[in-house]
């Protein structure tokens, strides 16, 4: 869903050019390189989430949530060419 967005914003805005552009060489080349961080990401965070209390769980989450999502950005959106 997240490469979607960022090759809809590469595309143009265009829905029918990421229709075109969605095979399985834009899925092996965008999304399979995604997949690495994160599980390196969430794997010891949820293992560290599942230890804490469940009052703590949900707070620690969100927190850990918005860290990925600053990552997640920047990861996403490398290669993109810059706005000037």
């Amino acid at each position: 869903m997240s490469v979607s967005y960022f090759l809809w914003l590469e595309l143009g805005w265009s829905p029918v050019r990421i229709l075109r552009f969605w095979n399985w060489a834009l899925y092996r080349d965008r999304v399979l390189p995604l997949l690495f961080p994160d599980y390196v990401y969430w794997g010891p965070i949820l293992l560290f989430l599942y230890g804490l209390p469940l009052a703590l769980q949900v707070p620690y989450f969100l927190l850990a949530f918005s860290g990925w999502s600053l990552a997640f950005v920047f990861i996403g959106s490398y290669g993109l060419p810059s706005k000037k």
